[in-house]
């Protein structure tokens, strides 16, 4: 799947998501809600390429630039600080 991957908190549920829209169609490709310790489990393979465990296998997320995956390590990072 490719897209554009969106973090977003819902403070009334108290849970985190990654959504990853369509490029071309706008729509939702994909809804994880974020377990607890999140971070912990999060790798940095190569700057540009991250994965993380999921249910019963992995994902992996796949950057176009080093801005990009930088700005959304830092999110990772802060998750269990709130």
């Amino acid at each position: 799947l490719e897209g554009w991957l969106c973090f977003y908190i819902d403070h009334e549920r108290n849970t985190r998501y990654l959504v990853l829209y369509s490029f071309h169609y706008y729509e939702k490709l994909m809804e994880l809600e974020l377990y607890n310790n999140f971070d912990k489990y999060y790798t940095y393979i190569t700057d540009l390429f991250y994965c993380f465990e999921y249910a019963d296998g992995f994902i992996g997320l796949k950057f176009s630039d080093i801005k990009s995956a930088n700005s959304f390590k830092i999110i990772v990072n802060k998750i269990n600080d709130k």
